[in-house]
């Protein structure tokens, strides 16, 4: 990845064809390692899911009711960006928002105006993945969906080759 980042940002191949003496420098790996990584972070949170490596969470999610309808879902660690969240009788997907003090989020408090098991919503906050309009008021639904995009860490950088278009000018 550091090759390749090098090489998109002008910093590779280098020049072989002269000497240069100097007592001082700097670390451009090191300059480099960092952008790129920061380039990557923005690329998950920001970037087309299909440029992607998505991760299916459907049968390790479990799921907890809390008063008025709502439920919990506590993501893993990796997980940074949540791609599509459906429940046992929602009639589609959620809509995800990231924003809890948004319109959207802050309709799902009202339960005649919360969207219901026809437009359900859900609120990421931290890592935790906040879900209105429960079928049942009493019943636990099963996880239908649950797909997240992770970090790897900093040593790990999974996505599309279509990704490196996104990358801004040197």
């Amino acid at each position: 990845m550091l090759e390749q980042w090098k090489r998109r940002r002008w910093l590779e191949p280098l020049r072989a064809d002269c000497r240069i003496r100097r007592s001082d420098g700097a670390d451009l790996d090191a300059y480099a390692e960092m952008e790129m990584r920061q380039w990557y972070l923005d690329l998950l949170a920001t970037a087309p899911a299909e440029m992607l490596a998505v991760t299916d969470l459907t049968l390790s999610a479990t799921v907890k009711r809390a008063p008025e309808g709502r439920l919990f879902i506590d993501l893993p660690a990796p997980a940074v960006r949540v791609v599509r969240v459906r429940v046992a009788g929602w009639q589609r997907d959620a809509e995800i928002t990231i924003d809890p003090h948004s319109p959207l989020a802050r309709r799902q408090a009202n339960r005649y105006s919360r969207g219901g098991v026809e437009n359900p919503v859900a609120v990421l906050s931290g890592r935790r993945l906040e879900l209105f309009s429960a079928e049942s008021s009493k019943a636990i639904p099963g996880v239908e969906a649950l797909w997240v995009i992770n970090d790897t860490g900093p040593d790990s950088y999974s996505f599309d080759e279509r990704a490196w278009g996104l990358l801004p000018p040197p």
